[in-house]
């Protein structure tokens, strides 16, 4: 009877531990921050030997208070900042290696722009604590990057993002938006517990779980959202790091950065023509751009700085007119209206390029009362995307016209829209022609098109030159589409 007792204890005991820990979102963090960490810093032998070969020791006991402070304020740890503090105690000690060794590697970058804005040290770990240091971390409320800021407070901290490219992925830019709305949310509720909160939960949670009214524990209680133990998550991670941040990772080089030259676009280019014209490997470019995700660099309402392989930024200018017109019926289709008939309209199908691999496209067609902001909302994307995906310059649409919306793969629906058939998968590589190899030619002159001309009588100024040939130089795909001031460039093969 009394070893059933016993077991019985045993058993409540263990039920009431996965309550506790599920109910403070535990389980779903540490798991996160874990996947998170073996992605950022995999190579266990190598993290392994380094924190050994100092013989130093990262702590499996307490050593300091439960008073944390954020400058001038001071919060003691309660039941559910302990319950994460044990959480990072009980990490493997590879998972506490990776977890100091991929601070550091940021930790200077955030620490001085914290210090410029005099905001409290303890605040900077937030990434830790919300995002699990994922520098692609979304959400639905169109949180992203190491941060998680949103999209409204990225863009009135200076941020410029849109469908292909964000730079809450570049850390510094991120970093300082991310802390100047943390540091108005500050002034705005008075305590770095409500402040961060805020953050993490949105402001207007805030106010309804009664910010106002009543003290921050009540106010935990009253928040229904999954990142409400962001702030004891916080409390946690700091006491942790006052106790293990011993570890000295000087010796270790930052992210290695590749020799490259800059270029500002003012227009819109897809990297897949520079890499055509310019005869490069389009990963390269890739990997030297990572703010962009996608292909296109759209900087026509700001422009956007690019990096290019080391010696290119020459032939880059060189070449621009070429590579902006390269394969572009291909990469930037034109807009045709639909056509009125009688006092109807036939709808026109338009051509849409994808933004991205994981993207997937949705035919929509447009019924009486539809506007671009209520399609946009159902789709769970931007206005001006959808006016950039289908060239529309107003917000003019009409019932029975036809429009692309572009989703990421597997996200859900705020309902279910009048979607059209989705078209069927073109390769990439469909009806492209091959471009001619430009390190077997030499660059000879730049011809502009005047009055009357054709690709046939500006070859005939080039005993070596058909008009299939100008063609392929600059990326002509439609030559009845050359208009009077265009420029070509004109190459001759070498011997």
């Amino acid at each position: 009877m009394k070893i059933i007792r016993t077991i019985i204890v045993i058993i409540f005991v263990l039920t009431y531990q996965m309550v506790y820990a599920q109910s403070y979102q535990g389980v779903s963090y540490f798991d996160m921050l874990k996947s998170n960490l073996k992605t950022l810093s995999g190579q266990d032998d190598k993290l392994t030997n380094y924190c050994e070969s100092r013989q130093q020791n990262i702590n499996s006991f307490s050593e300091s208070e439960n008073i944390i402070k954020f400058g001038l304020e001071e919060y003691q740890l309660n039941d559910v900042a302990n319950y994460y503090y044990e959480g990072f105690q009980q990490l493997t000690y590879i998972d506490k290696c990776r977890l100091l060794y991929t601070w550091e590697q940021i930790s200077n970058t955030i620490y001085n722009i914290s210090k410029e804005k005099q905001i409290p040290i303890a605040v900077a770990y937030l990434p830790v604590v919300f995002t699990g240091l994922n520098s692609y971390y979304s959400a639905e409320n169109y949180s992203f990057g190491l941060w998680g800021l949103p999209y409204l407070p990225a863009v009135r901290y200076g941020i410029i993002a849109d469908s292909c490219y964000d730079q809450r992925l570049d850390i510094c830019l991120n970093s300082n938006a991310s802390l100047s709305y943390l540091e108005d949310l500050h002034k705005t509720f008075g305590t770095w517990d409500m402040a961060v909160t805020a953050y993490c939960c949105g402001p207007a949670n805030l106010s309804k779980a009664g910010y106002g009214e009543l003290a921050f524990d009540s106010v935990y209680k009253n928040i229904k959202d999954p990142n409400k133990d962001c702030f004891y998550r916080l409390l946690a991670f700091v006491k942790w790091m006052n106790e293990n941040e011993t570890l000295d990772f000087s010796p270790v080089s930052g992210f290695s950065v590749s020799v490259s030259d800059n270029v500002l676009i003012n227009s819109r280019i897809d990297f897949r023509q520079i890499a055509g014209v310019l005869n490069l490997d389009i990963n390269e470019l890739y990997e030297l751009n990572p703010l962009f995700s996608c292909s296109v660099i759209d900087g026509r309402k700001k422009p956007k700085l690019i990096y290019l392989p080391e010696n290119k930024k020459e032939q880059f200018i060189l070449l621009r007119d070429s590579i902006e017109n390269f394969m572009d019926s291909v990469y930037f289709p034109k807009f045709v209206p639909a056509v009125s008939v009688g006092n109807s309209y036939e709808p026109y199908v338009h051509v849409s390029i994808s933004p991205g691999d994981d993207y997937e496209e949705h035919k929509y067609k447009i019924v009486s009362g539809d506007n671009l902001g209520a399609i946009a909302q159902r789709f769970g994307v931007k206005v001006t995307d959808v006016q950039d995906w289908n060239g529309i310059s107003s917000t003019n649409i009409y019932a029975g016209q036809i429009i692309s919306i572009w989703v990421k793969k597997g996200a859900k629906l705020s309902e279910t829209p009048q979607i059209i058939v989705q078209p069927e998968k073109k390769t990439e590589e469909a009806g492209m022609q091959k471009h001619f190899v430009m390190r077997d030619y030499d660059f000879i002159e730049t011809y502009e098109i005047k009055s009357g001309d054709s690709l046939y009588k500006i070859s005939l100024n080039y005993d070596w030159a058909s008009a299939d040939d100008i063609m392929e130089w600059n990326g002509i795909s439609d030559p009845s589409k050359l208009q009077i001031g265009q420029k070509l460039k004109i190459f001759k093969k070498k011997k």
